[in-house]
């Protein structure tokens, strides 16, 4: 069994505790009483720190600074998504206004005097006669992202009463603009 002899140490509530930060901070050293022994060794010896001891500390700071970096891009990333929705929620405007610009114009029905004053007939036209698919406003604005000419387009059909749709023959979608 080996003896101890216990050597007491007085020092400023403030040193111990920065003391006790640096021990919570580096592995090398277990607990208080170790850290005073290792510098009071390193000391008496006059040498720097071991290798396995440097290596430690610099893994440490590795460690904190891709810690460092790993919360910086997160914040990055986050910030680069967000500036892609906002990117995409204005071209959906510009596409909205494109699109408008191109779509045909309901042909209007004849107008006749009935009982109760002048009545205009449906058109003479199905809407796949005189409508527009998501693929022909696409060809005709020279864009290839058909999802959003169409998200353009249902915006357009849903919040407005100047657009409208139906669908035709194989389920393909037909826009137009009502006058």
């Amino acid at each position: 069994m080996t003896d101890w002899e216990q050597v007491n140490l007085r020092v400023s509530p403030e040193r111990k505790q920065e003391w006790e930060q640096f021990v919570e901070e580096h592995p090398n050293a277990n607990n208080l009483s170790h850290l005073i022994r290792l510098a009071v060794t390193r000391e008496i010896q006059g040498r720097e720190p071991s290798r396995q001891e440097q290596s430690s500390e610099v893994s440490t700071e590795v460690l904190e600074a891709l810690t460092r970096i790993e919360n910086g891009l997160d914040e990055v990333q986050t910030r680069v998504k967000a500036l892609e929705r906002e990117q995409m929620a204005a071209s959906g405007m510009d596409y909205q206004q494109a699109a408008f610009a191109v779509l045909p114009t309901e042909p209007k029905g004849e107008l006749i005097e009935g009982p109760n004053g002048p009545t205009r007939l449906d058109p003479p036209a199905q809407p796949p006669e005189y409508g527009m698919t998501v693929e022909d406003v696409a060809d005709n604005l020279g864009v290839d992202n058909l999802d959003a000419v169409k998200d353009a387009l249902d915006r357009l059909s849903d919040l407005t009463d100047q657009v409208r749709s139906s669908a035709g023959p194989a389920k393909m979608r037909y826009y137009w603009k009502r006058e």
